[in-house]
């Protein structure tokens, strides 16, 4: 394991651990290995989380890391995901676990290629902020709460837990509330327009909250 204790920027990438484990507040900035498990503990960073991998190949990797969030996240404080212009690499998939604490809004800042898989025990609350390609939740078992609308995110999978989705009115969105009950899709505020939109496995749907 790998402990960062300062903030900062690095490339992590040639660094042949198992775990990158940031314990420090502040801003951080990596560049880590396709397949880099990362967790965050102790003290939640006060800024964003910056990744992006490197494989050391000269071909274009589409490639994944996993992190395990041990540390409560801060409020419009979270995960990004970036691309930088030093190499071809670019991570697909954002696969983040939650098993040690309930996740009060936070944000998720993937590409608009990026699939981001949440899994755990614990709740996950996202804020509306939020940006992925996908949202893949199905191996979540606590509630997922998060808002889907055309410009951040159009794709969501709930899981076992109670989810609520809020989804914008008119927008074109596909929602699936996963295989829980309880689930509620909340029909944005205004003339709610669900028409545009594909749903799926939600027990309970409010208009206008």
């Amino acid at each position: 394991t790998l402990q960062i204790s300062t903030s900062g920027t690095a490339d992590l990438s040639k660094a042949a651990v198992d775990v990158v484990d940031i314990t420090a507040a502040g801003a951080h900035t990596y560049t880590v290995a396709n397949g880099q498990n990362v967790k965050i503990s102790g003290t939640a960073p006060s800024a964003d989380v910056t990744f992006d991998i490197n494989d050391q190949a000269t071909a274009n990797t589409n490639g994944s890391i996993t992190i395990d969030l041990a540390a409560t996240m801060l409020t419009t404080k979270g995960i990004a995901i970036t691309a930088t212009a030093t190499n071809s690499d670019n991570i697909s998939t954002l696969n983040i676990t939650n098993n040690t604490v309930v996740q009060g809004a936070f944000d998720v800042l993937a590409t608009a290629d990026t699939d981001v898989v949440i899994s755990g025990s614990k709740d996950v609350t996202l804020e509306a902020t939020s940006t992925a390609k996908t949202l893949v939740a199905t191996d979540l078992t606590a509630a997922l709460a998060m808002t889907a609308n055309a410009a951040t995110i159009t794709n969501v999978t709930g899981g076992s837990g109670a989810d609520v989705i809020t989804a914008t009115s008119g927008a074109t969105l596909t929602l699936d509330g996963g295989v829980g009950t309880g689930d509620k899709l909340i029909a944005g505020a205004g003339a709610s327009d669900i028409t545009p939109m594909t749903i799926s496995n939600f027990e309970i749907l409010g208009i206008n909250g």
